[in-house]
């Protein structure tokens, strides 16, 4: 049973989530459809409100927590019970470094910067701004940059 529904839905330890008893509007049996958010986590609405499924079935097999969900092996759409555990902010960020879903040097999902350079160790640098999160930043497009700066100011300063 759903941890604070029981009678009502239950999980699976695949992820799946039904309904047990009949209610206005649907009947006993439905599996409920699932969502999935803009990070690729499920979810389903119960009691009118929004539950990611991983949490359902760590409460329903583990037993409720405070602490993070964590999946094993990265992949936010698998909500089998073996692949899910409780874990601590340490541990759930560790995961999502060695998966590679961290957003530590920004957008990781692209290989090249907006102008069409590599981002490779060597022409990448990272930067941060002051309070903000640390970014990369492509090595040659900093260094045109810079140029081009270079060249207004003596620009500026002939005509000046």
């Amino acid at each position: 049973p759903v941890v604070g529904h029981e009678g009502v839905y239950e999980v699976s330890d695949l992820g799946g989530v039904r309904r047990v008893a009949p209610g206005p509007g649907t009947y006993a049996g439905r599996v409920l459809n699932h969502m999935t958010d803009r990070k690729g986590y499920h979810y389903v609405h119960i009691g009118g409100r929004l539950c990611r499924i991983h949490r359902l079935v760590l409460a329903a097999f583990r037993g409720p927590s405070d602490m993070l969900g964590r999946h094993l092996d990265g992949n936010p759409a698998n909500n089998t019970l073996e692949n899910l555990r409780y874990g601590t902010p340490l541990e759930n960020s560790a995961d999502r470094i060695a998966h590679g879903r961290h957003r530590l040097n920004g957008r990781l999902d692209r290989t090249h910067c907006r102008h069409g350079h590599e981002y490779t160790p060597e022409n990448t640098m990272i930067a941060r701004e002051k309070n903000k999160r640390p970014y990369r930043k492509c090595r040659e497009c900093h260094r045109v940059m810079r140029l081009n700066s270079r060249h207004r100011k003596r620009e500026q300063v002939s005509q000046g």
